[in-house]
């Protein structure tokens, strides 16, 4: 895992977005549909040669903040199983909405080597309520159960509102004093550009890998890349920028060679 970072390399993470999991209000009643979708999408995101993916209950929406069904889990925990035979590559998992013991909970059972916590260091208020920050959990648990896990944090996540008064910056301190592995940044919204600006005041303090977190394209990669560490990609991958559409091998291979192309 260690290697996935090395200076100068531009990471390129690849999004698995989950359709809707049993339980949850989009369900379409099919486990095998799910698999097979979730399948395609890997198989593209390693034909476009991304560097690791990221597997995501996206399709749960609108996302529970405090537990998710336990049927939910299970049918995840059997999809990531599925998918982890054949990913031959650094993956990770992400539960909608901070989930953080699931996760690592799964990343334990199925081999993955990071987890992306949305509210690490962030007390948040989302569409369906307040998460807590859960940093002491989250650390405690990896102690437990995965030593060599890596902690993927948001700062100031996307799609939700923080609260308090802490600037970006202090919680991007706040978060490497509390043993993240890797910062990430992003837009408004998912799909909307990670601002500039914010990405260059957290690499300036973070010692450890930044990530830009959403709107990843070929327009801005340059600019953006030319201070992150890498990016996380959902909606560009998917055909025509369409985030609910199955991922295009041709727009990962195009943002990949970009991304080579921008190493030092």
């Amino acid at each position: 895992m260690s290697s996935l970072f090395t200076p100068g390399r531009k990471v390129i993470v690849g999004m698995v977005h989950l359709l809707p999991l049993p339980s949850s209000p989009r369900f379409r009643g099919s486990m095998r549909e799910i698999i097979r979708r979730a399948r395609s999408d890997l198989r593209a995101l390693l034909k476009g040669g991304v560097d690791a993916v990221l597997i995501e209950n996206f399709g749960d929406a609108p996302y529970p903040v405090r537990s998710l069904p336990l049927i939910s889990l299970m049918a995840m925990a059997y999809v990531v199983g599925r998918l982890a035979q054949e990913i031959r590559r650094p993956f990770g998992i992400n539960i909608q909405f901070n989930q953080f013991k699931a996760e690592v909970a799964l990343a334990a059972a199925s081999g993955a080597q990071f987890v992306r916590v949305e509210g690490f260091v962030d007390n948040l208020l989302t569409d369906s309520g307040w998460s807590p920050a859960c940093a002491a959990e989250v650390s405690r648990l990896r102690a437990q159960w995965a030593k060599a896990l890596q902690i993927w944090a948001d700062i100031h996540v996307k799609e939700a509102i923080v609260l308090g008064e802490r600037p970006l910056v202090e919680t991007a301190r706040a978060a490497i004093a509390n043993m993240a592995d890797v910062l990430i940044v992003t837009g408004a919204r998912t799909g909307v550009e990670t601002p500039v600006q914010a990405v260059e005041a957290v690499k300036a303090v973070a010692p450890c890998p930044v990530l830009i977190g959403s709107g990843l394209n070929p327009s801005n990669a340059a600019h953006l890349l030319r201070i992150a560490d890498g990016a996380i990609v959902g909606t560009y991958f998917k055909k025509d920028g369409r985030v609910g559409n199955p991922v295009d091998p041709e727009r990962v291979a195009e943002l990949v060679t970009l991304a080579r192309r921008l190493e030092d």
